[in-house]
């Protein structure tokens, strides 16, 4: 078998989005003239009615009625009637001023006033509730109907609070690539009926063998009652890519909140180190090794894909490999079977695919057949058999010895000088 090595390490990470083939480009295409032929359809039944707010937050108070309004939106300029409906948890303690509503094409827009009494044995938290307008469609003379009309919907919270102190919390995090920063974000609300002097926090980064990798404080802060603060903290990410999960301790004036959130390091685990040109007979099943690369702290499952064009026939040829294995931060090597029956000599496009777990990364593909051997060539970087070059100076090496030789005579020289 005839041998060459190629290296990616540091080169383009060539993307099949960036350059997919003639026939992934058509379907994207028809794909996306569906796509705006069904939204040129709906928009105008869409845009035919609205409503504003679509959200409403209403603070909860005890023995008091809260008031709101809503406006309703005539679109088409069109005869239409709209009726109001409430929905949800709370939708009988919503009382609608006006239920059903007319328009005539003169008419753009409409306010309708509500109230809310919500019930006085309210659990604090979050209470929801809806006020769904719809469009009636006309009947005869004097009649209305609800046919499959238009809806739109304005949604509604009522936020009880909790008795002394209380937050509620997530956590987010914006992750990169090994070495970049990470950044991770406790977006906090307090929902109790006091303010809460110090808002702070830490963030332990864990990866799944339960190692931790660091802890990233968190400033503090002053949070107001029903007011809201974000806690910010960064991590230069010097780890393996990977899955991690970060852990948050969030404290507030002796009271804590712990929180988690998953998160991926590294937008690829793998690369390609090498691709091996051998020798062939036709009409064998050949193995061909692809040397990959496992940045990832965890273990991976890798599939490699050859698809290739026949410059001739034009019929398409695959070839893949076996599920391999690729232990955490090696390299292993894949082979993909190639059956070479009726290959000929010449130049065969198409893609090399590389994946695991549901990720894919494509790479352009040349494969070249002269005689019985087989070579490999993506986005211009070739891999040439070590026989080739066998008895060849590369140009580079015959410079540097030229360098090297001509500072070993000025070297000396001046040495002699100084004898002298």
């Amino acid at each position: 078998m005839i041998e060459g090595r190629f290296t990616l390490g540091t080169g383009k990470s060539f993307d099949g989005k960036q350059r997919g083939h003639k026939r992934t480009g058509v379907n994207l295409s028809i794909a996306l003239a569906l796509s705006l032929i069904f939204l040129l359809s709906i928009i105008p039944s869409a845009l035919a009615l609205g409503i504003s707010p679509a959200k409403k937050i209403v603070e909860y108070e005890e023995e008091k009625e809260m008031m709101g309004t809503i406006l309703i939106v005539n679109n088409e300029r069109k005869e239409m009637a709209v009726s109001l409906e409430t929905t949800g948890e709370l939708g009988d303690s919503i009382s609608i001023e006006t239920p059903l509503i007319s328009f005539s094409p003169e008419e753009f827009q409409k306010t309708v006033s509500y109230s809310i009494t919500a019930p006085s044995d309210l659990e604090p938290g979050i209470h929801k509730a809806e006020i769904v307008a719809k469009e009636l469609n006309q009947e005869g003379e004097g009649g209305v109907s609800v046919g499959s009309a238009l809806s739109v919907v304005l949604g509604i919270e009522v936020i009880v609070p909790y008795p002394g102190k209380y937050i509620d919390a997530q956590l987010d995090v914006k992750s990169g690539e090994p070495n970049q920063a990470a950044t991770f974000y406790v977006r906090a609300q307090n929902r109790g009926e006091e303010d809460i002097a110090g808002l702070l926090g830490s963030i332990t980064i864990v990866d799944r063998e339960g190692i931790s990798h660091a802890t990233v404080l968190l400033p503090s802060q002053q949070l107001k009652k029903q007011g809201r603060a974000e806690l910010k903290g960064d991590w230069e990410a010097d780890a393996p890519m990977g899955h991690y999960t970060a852990k948050a301790l969030v404290s507030y004036d002796s009271n804590t909140l712990n929180l988690e959130k998953g998160f991926i390091l590294g937008s690829f685990f793998l690369s390609l180190s090498s691709i091996k040109s051998v020798d062939f007979e036709k009409g064998d099943i050949t193995r061909i090794p692809v040397e990959i690369k496992n940045h990832a702290y965890e273990d991976v499952e890798a599939l490699v894909e050859i698809n290739l064009i026949d410059p001739l026939s034009k019929s398409p040829l695959r070839a893949s490999s076996l599920p391999t294995p690729i232990p955490g931060l090696l390299e292993t090597k894949a082979g993909v079977f190639f059956d070479t029956d009726g290959l000929e000599d010449g130049e065969y496009p198409g893609s090399l695919k590389l994946s695991y777990g549901g990720n894919l990364r494509e790479y352009p593909l040349l494969m070249k057949i002269s005689g019985a051997k087989m070579e490999f060539d993506i986005e211009g970087i070739a891999w040439f058999s070590p026989e080739d070059q066998h008895d060849k100076i590369p140009a580079f090496a015959i410079a540097a010895l030229i360098l090297i030789a001509m500072a070993a005579a000025a070297f000396a020289k001046i040495m002699h000088k100084k004898r002298k």
